[in-house]
């Protein structure tokens, strides 16, 4: 990777305008704050190269049927094998119960009955723990692949389902949690506020 090479000249200039500021003492207030402002406006600039422009954010893969999926690491509190699942009654079937991870109960949701999949042969075996929009949730999913590096330019905008952010050029599905928590589906006997 190219990097900028340093304005020597600037480089040298501020170092002078320093030294002159050090030596006389009788600088201005003025003349100080026009310098320091010119200073701050050089060392902005130096920073934003067109490499750190492309910010690059870590994205979780994982497997629900035949479809792979992502979402941001920012969201992940933990991932665990599913061991054991206690059913609750009376909820809709995408939650498939709670689960004791760590000594915390947390509700489990099938993200295939969710977004009504085919249920496929394989059974899911892992959990994803995630947090947003004020929930915390294990996601039900049959394996967890990889933590990628995306440029998150690479998806494409796509609204056909709840909490789909959008789809990258290999196939990948992004879920936007805060966006997939805030369905009111997902809200069981929660009190109005």
């Amino acid at each position: 990777m190219n990097q900028p090479s340093p304005n020597w000249d600037a480089i040298r200039q501020t170092l002078q305008e320093i030294s002159a500021l050090l030596d006389e003492g009788e600088t201005t207030p003025e003349a100080r704050t026009t310098i320091l402002e010119r200073r701050a406006q050089q060392f902005a600039e130096a920073a934003i190269s067109p490499i750190a422009s492309e910010v690059l954010q870590d994205y979780l893969t994982f497997r629900l049927n035949t479809e792979n999926y992502a979402l941001s690491v920012r969201h992940v509190r933990a991932i665990a094998p599913l061991r054991r699942l206690t059913p609750i009654p009376c909820v809709p079937g995408y939650y498939r119960g709670v689960t004791n991870l760590n000594g915390k109960i947390t509700s489990v949701l099938d993200l295939r009955r969710f977004y009504d999949l085919d249920i496929a042969d394989a059974a899911p075996a892992m959990l994803i723990v995630v947090e947003g929009a004020g929930l915390e949730i294990a996601l039900l999913v049959e394996s967890v692949e990889a933590v990628v590096e995306l440029d998150p330019g690479a998806f494409v905008d796509h609204n056909s389902g709840v909490g789909i952010a959008g789809v990258a050029a290999m196939g990948l599905i992004l879920l936007d949690i805060d966006r997939l928590f805030r369905d009111p589906r997902l809200r069981i006997f929660e009190e109005p506020a």
